[in-house]
């Protein structure tokens, strides 16, 4: 009994990893994980030379584009490309 369990344990977590939910999430957390240090060793930098000079990321996010005018909600698939294609 307990190895049939094992066995569909494994076999529901196996089913998971193919989902494309669980790659997406994969990719999220790289995006979240590159974005975090990135930061750190921007700010790593500037606290062991506080004379630095260093160009603005352009794509980030800064408070002046708040006021933007701009769809709400723009249709984009973020989506990995399907097997069949």
């Amino acid at each position: 009994m307990d190895a049939l369990r094992v066995d569909l344990l494994k076999q529901v977590v196996e089913e998971y990893k193919k989902s494309s939910e669980f790659k997406m999430g994969l990719v999220h957390m790289g995006w979240v994980s590159l974005e975090y240090g990135y930061q750190l060793a921007l700010a790593r930098l500037r606290a062991r030379h506080p004379g630095v000079e260093i160009k603005d990321d352009p794509f980030t996010l800064l408070p002046v584009d708040a006021d933007v005018p701009m769809v709400e909600e723009q249709p984009f698939d973020n989506s990995p490309p399907l097997a069949d294609e």
